[in-house]
């Protein structure tokens, strides 16, 4: 009977590792033990067994024909098929590499900060957002290797430079300058603003950072992308009150926050005095609970993120993940109450802002409902 390891049977059943294991762990074949995982007597059942190379160390390994419930997969495996035209040629890394002039270390490193493809056991993955690029498995003589379809590195659509007056307009290394730390932070702050977007040459904006007037434009000596500000954008509120944060210069804690929405009076009713397990203090249980469980999901997350808008609007939860936003309602039936819950949903859908919305059921059932809301935005729990 021929073993593989969880990587290999991932790739013949056309699914994920991550997924693969979440299947597992529902059908109880394994559990997390220190950070590892570990074969449950089931799974011993079923034919899974400890191995170890020099590369991957130990891991676990299946019989290859062990079966997989496809039903488990459809709930795992968001539908992300990508139709590739039927003439469309896919390369490996190495060759799309090679077509740029690019080290193909470098682009397997791009590929990978932009979650395109995961390390595995020793071996390179797709993830859902490298599937959805149109990346694939192609099988060689005796292994298997990832293949992008040959347009992959194609640029967006971006305004020339020499249509866009770029006199009054500041480049990131400018606004860095100005707000005194460097360029490298400032790019990440407006990509964690939602305001521009990484991509494998260069930066793309937003729908938001349009909004925010704005400008992607090309090097057309470098086929790499920018995005240039107005003036305007130094005196944006959310940019400076996220560059003092990062800097860790201190607020006064007892500033207003969203008194539109009567944000004093609710933070005075519910005070943040529950502690979660990763130190987090929130303002109810239910919210205690939902950090407790993206915390042990290894969820990156904030409390109370402000949303990257001008009006001072606070989030329950921010995932950087995602771009995704974790807003849990309680049974507060005050009419002031409601119209808070009122603007913050208004303003979330005018936003276009990917938003996950919980009440006290689904809190109640986080395992189940959570990692499939998630999944929706890219996500993935365990």
């Amino acid at each position: 009977m021929k073993l593989i390891s969880t990587t290999a049977l991932a790739k013949k059943s056309t699914i994920s590792t991550k997924a693969l294991f979440n299947i597992f762990v529902k059908q109880k074949l394994i559990i997390r033990e220190k950070d590892k995982w570990a074969l449950t007597d089931l799974g011993k059942e079923k034919g899974g067994v400890y191995k170890s190379s020099s590369q991957a160390g130990k891991y676990i390994a299946w019989p290859e024909d062990i079966e997989i419930e496809s039903s488990e997969s459809k709930k795992t495996e968001p539908n992300l098929t990508v139709e590739i035209p039927a003439k469309a040629r896919l390369l490996s890394t190495t060759a799309i590499a090679k077509k740029h002039g690019m080290a193909s270390k470098d682009l397997f490193s791009q590929l990978f900060q932009e979650k395109f493809i995961t390390r595995d056991e020793g071996s390179w993955e797709l993830t859902h957002k490298g599937k959805k690029a149109g990346g694939a498995y192609k099988e060689a003589a005796d292994f298997s290797y990832i293949a992008w379809p040959e347009s992959l590195l194609n640029e967006d659509k971006a305004s020339p430079a020499e249509q866009v007056d770029t006199s009054k307009l500041k480049t990131s290394k400018m606004l860095a300058q100005y707000f005194d730390i460097q360029e490298k932070q400032i790019t990440h702050i407006l990509a964690e603003l939602g305001w521009q977007k990484s991509r494998l040459k260069g930066w793309a904006i937003t729908e938001q950072g349009k909004a925010m007037k704005g400008h992607q434009v090309k090097n057309t000596d470098t086929g790499t992308s920018c995005v240039l500000w107005p003036e305007s954008i130094k005196e944006s509120s959310v940019l400076m009150e996220t560059v003092d944060e990062f800097k860790g210069i201190k607020k006064d804690k007892n500033i207003v926050k969203e008194d539109s929405a009567g944000y004093a009076e609710f933070r005075e009713k519910f005070v943040a005095k529950h502690r979660a397990t990763d130190g987090h203090f929130v303002r109810s249980k239910a919210e205690m609970l939902i950090d407790n469980w993206l915390y042990m999901a290894g969820i990156v997350h904030a409390y109370e993120r402000r949303l990257p808008i001008e009006e001072k609007l606070y989030s329950d939860f921010w995932i950087p993940e995602g771009k995704v936003y974790i807003e849990y309602w309680g049974n507060e039936n005050e009419p002031k109450y409601l119209a808070r819950k009122k603007k913050k949903q208004d303003i979330y859908k005018q936003y276009g802002f990917n938003l996950i919305e919980l009440d006290d059921k689904h809190v109640q059932n986080l395992d189940d409902i959570l990692p499939n809301l998630l999944l929706k935005y890219g996500v993935q729990a365990y």
